[in-house]
């Protein structure tokens, strides 16, 4: 096991250089740059250019890069091109609200979509298969723009049940119950979606397996229907969940970039959008690498997963 890891280690550091140089040349191909965004449009084009000149933007794209490449190297993510702050700061700053909107999101969904899915595995075809299955197609068909303002707008001007955006009032003290309260309808719109993707991938893995011949084994030596279906059916159906978690943990750090905009949400999302409008291209180009090298090392987690859910799988 230990060499697999380190071999996929190794095989991972030229899969993130091409992703850097891809990366590096397509922002560069984007419009515009920073500067665009500083200075006084009317000004005259000798002092733009001088401020472009003195950012080291006029350099060769390849000199640009391998600077910024060996800055990363020794752990800078440089300076933001439009307010000069460590792009590690402002990256640190926003982990954990991202991380504890979409970490929430994700318990919220697991825990609803495990008994959903199993429920609606063992009653196949039934009346409240067909009910939960045309709940579950309408959660996935739902874009998430649209939960969110039909949310904002019944929920929060309407009822007034819940705030309409932020991560905490105002003003306020911050305290567990206040950020739990703004907490409530950014999760539940994110849990909408999820919670239909997780009911049907556990709902087709059950299935499958309650048509196993271990299952009928046990089955034949007089175990009850709820030791089959949990012991041997729910257990053996992991691995699809597993390689689908193995995709969502990334998202866990790069946020929901549609909820956290609509609720104004302080995460990794929002600031990637506000990286675009103001061509912030390094805090940009930080968020990219740092999802990229995430899912690296969850692809690698959801293998060294597989051998511990299913002992068959050994590398």
């Amino acid at each position: 096991m230990a060499r697999y890891i380190l071999r996929r280690l190794l095989i991972a550091i030229p899969t993130l250089l091409v992703i850097s140089m891809v990366t590096f040349v397509l922002i560069d191909l984007m419009p515009g740059d920073a500067v665009d965004m500083m200075v006084d449009p009317s000004g005259s084009a000798q002092s733009i250019e001088r401020r472009r000149e003195a950012m080291g933007l006029n350099d060769p794209i390849y000199v640009r890069y391998f600077y910024w490449l060996s800055e990363v190297v020794k752990g800078n993510l440089g300076y933001s091109a439009v307010n000069n702050w460590p792009v590690a700061d402002q990256v640190l700053e926003r982990v954990v609200p991202t991380l504890t909107l979409m970490g929430t999101a994700l318990l919220v969904s697991l825990a609803l979509a495990f008994p959903i899915g199993v429920v609606s595995a063992v009653k196949s075809n039934s009346r409240l298969d067909n009910v939960l299955t045309v709940l579950t197609f309408s959660g996935i068909s739902l874009p998430t723009f649209f939960v969110g303002l039909a949310g904002i707008y019944i929920f929060a001007v309407q009822l007034k049940w819940v705030p309409t955006s932020m991560m905490q009032t105002p003003g306020g003290d911050g305290s567990f119950l206040d950020r739990l309260h703004h907490l409530v309808l950014p999760v539940a719109v994110l849990a909408i979606h999820q919670v239909a993707l997780y009911m049907r991938l556990i709902r087709s893995s059950v299935i499958e397996s309650m048509r196993k011949d271990y299952v009928r084994t046990a089955r034949a030596k007089g175990l009850n229907e709820q030791a089959v279906v949990l012991r041997h059916a729910v257990r053996n159906s992991l691995l699809p969940v597993v390689s689908v978690l193995g995709v969502q943990l990334p998202a866990l750090f790069s946020g929901a970039v549609v909820t956290e905009q609509i609720f104004a949400w302080p995460g990794i999302g929002r600031l990637l959008v506000n990286s675009v409008y103001g061509r912030d291209y390094p805090v940009l180009m930080a968020i990219i690498m740092v999802t990229a090298v995430l899912v690296v090392l969850s692809n690698l987690l959801t293998d060294i997963l597989y051998a511990a859910v299913d002992p068959r799988i050994h590398y």
